[in-house]
């Protein structure tokens, strides 16, 4: 079964994928447009398994890890990944060679997998033109993602952000160094930064197309450093995808909207690219 829910546009398994691109093993990978489904991504690593001896003992060590988070994706097994809510041995919860569930269902038709996210961060400046700031932020929340019947992928990720420690102009330096976090209008005015992703995919089964509709992050264009259009620090925004291809010719079209200062602001884009 295809799993045709994305991967995070900020996963570090893009890393790994142009690293490979790179060195000449998957020279087909494209880095201009992020994020890739499941079935995308799991496809380069079969490729980079096959050339296993070509690849340094440091990305053997990468590729093992990856082969661990999306066995699934790759080979449509459960060995390597432990659910929390199951009948599963509880010792395997500490297990580094497990990737963790919190509920887990796979069937021919239908796949459902959840997690758990957290994340604590403690920041602070001093002797600038910022002056002395401090703040704790703590995050926490739910995702869900999967795919029926081969063609439909969902996916839902729901967190609540709070900042402690703090005062207003604590608030206004995480806002400005950080810009996922200028991105949410909620940190400012509500005094925290609770957000939600969410899409529906569509993918024929020989992928010459696919329809996305959601909130998600999006990256697009070429570079190193930044993207010429939508780089990895763009916050999740509101779009319709549709990605055609043929052979060896890839159009995309994006509409969608992103939130500013001010004013909701239209975003369109049309993307054609021939893969040499």
């Amino acid at each position: 079964m295809s799993q045709v829910e994305l991967v995070d546009a900020d996963n570090p398994v893009y890393g790994f994928l142009k690293r490979m691109q790179l060195d000449g093993i998957i020279p087909e990978y494209n880095s201009s447009e992020m994020p890739l489904s499941r079935y995308e991504v799991a496809g380069f690593l079969k490729i980079i398994k096959n050339n296993y001896n070509k690849i340094t003992s440091v990305d053997r060590k990468y590729l093992e890890d990856y082969e661990t988070e999306y066995e699934y994706d790759m080979y449509h097994t459960t060995d390597k990944r432990y659910s929390v809510i199951s009948n599963e041995n509880i010792k395997n919860i500490f297990s580094n060679k497990k990737q963790k569930d919190l509920f887990r269902y796979t069937d021919s038709s239908f796949t459902f997998f959840s997690g758990i996210t957290a994340e604590l961060s403690q920041r602070g400046s001093s002797g600038d033109s910022i002056n002395d700031n401090s703040i704790l932020l703590a995050e926490a929340g739910l995702k869900f993602r999967g795919t029926f019947f081969n063609s439909v992928g969902y996916y839902l990720k729901l967190t609540n952000g709070q900042p402690a420690s703090y005062n207003d102009s604590d608030l206004i330096f995480a806002s400005e160094t950080d810009p996922l976090l200028k991105g949410n209008v909620n940190l400012l005015s509500r005094k925290n930064f609770n957000s939600f992703e969410g899409y529906l995919r569509y993918q024929t089964n020989n992928n010459w197309l696919s329809l996305v509709f959601g909130r998600t992050q999006l990256i697009q264009g070429k570079g190193y450093i930044d993207k010429l259009f939508l780089s990895d620090n763009t916050y999740p925004f509101d779009f319709g995808k549709l990605d055609l291809s043929y052979k060896k010719i890839n159009y995309s079209f994006t509409y969608g909207s992103i939130k500013g200062d001010s004013v909701t602001r239209p975003l369109s884009a049309k993307i054609l690219q021939h893969i040499i």
